[in-house]
């Protein structure tokens, strides 16, 4: 099932933030992987679903590979090592895969040299989204050839699990979500945490109990005590980096500072990393 894309460029929805608040940030997350580049934060999140029960779903994202590195490619060793270490049973790429289309190639690889998972799913983000001379259905064959499923404004079902894939908010046109299936479970993947203040009303957030994001970078630079000073997001530091919960819904919200790095090569205080979440 498809949801039709809506204009939201010179749209917000400030009000909507306030019913966000911050569970985890940068300073007390948790490391079940750490590697000379690259972490898995974990975040354990309890739960009374049966579909969900035992279940983990690892992301990645922000990738902004350059083609031109050893370090990049170290990079991408302990990202696979770091997904293999946490065996998920689902496994989202969540858009911004590369910086240069001349490293397309490079992503491929790394994408098919990924440990088997069972779900295999991906996002645009908007990096993709803004190359308009690669089509959605080049996108679609791109990560097809990895074994990844492209969604873009529908929902498809996973193993007994609904996923609600969103177009990119800043580039794209992601679609509203007006109603989720009942008596099922529904998870929203999206590239930018802005997509959800944008797109997703908190009465149907009610039956959502897991949203995963990217793009912040988690602010790249950021400063002991204070944080990012600036991030990717026109709530500025709200959705920086973390586990977040909707105080309305109880959906908890992940925001991961992704794996590179994006107009210069340099991060400062903040890790690359991978974001795990499993249910307990």
């Amino acid at each position: 099932m498809s949801f039709s894309g809506v204009d939201l460029s010179n749209v917000k929805f400030s009000h909507r933030i306030v019913n966000w608040r911050k569970l985890s940030g940068y300073r007390n997350r948790s490391e079940s992987f750490s590697g000379k580049y690259v972490s898995a934060v974990t975040y354990d999140i309890p739960t009374n679903d049966y579909r969900l029960l035992g279940r983990s779903f690892t992301w990645f994202s922000d990738l902004h590979l350059r083609g031109n590195s050893r370090k990049e490619e170290l990079i991408l060793d302990e990202t696979a090592e770091a997904i293999g270490t946490l065996n998920p049973d689902f496994l989202i790429c969540g858009g911004d895969i590369v910086s240069y289309a001349t490293a397309l190639p490079s992503a491929e690889l790394f994408l098919k040299s990924l440990p088997d998972v069972p779900n295999k799913i991906a996002v645009m983000g908007n990096w993709e989204r803004a190359k308009k001379w690669f089509t959605l259905k080049d996108w679609e064959e791109f990560f097809g050839a990895a074994g990844f499923q492209l969604m873009i404004n529908e929902i498809r079902e996973f193993d007994g699990i609904d996923i609600i894939g969103l177009d990119d908010i800043k580039a794209g046109r992601p679609a509203y979500v007006k109603k989720v299936p009942e008596n099922g479970t529904t998870l929203i993947l999206a590239h930018s945490p802005d997509t959800i203040v944008h797109c997703c009303r908190r009465e149907m957030l009610k039956g959502i109990p897991l949203i995963m994001c990217g793009h912040t970078h988690g602010g790249q630079i950021r400063l002991p005590f204070i944080g990012p000073l600036v991030t990717s997001s026109r709530y500025w530091r709200k959705f920086d980096y973390g586990l977040y919960e909707n105080t309305f819904s109880g959906t908890k919200l992940t925001v991961s500072s992704g794996l590179g790095a994006s107009c210069f090569d340099f991060r400062a205080f903040c890790r690359r990393e991978i974001t795990n979440v499993s249910f307990v």
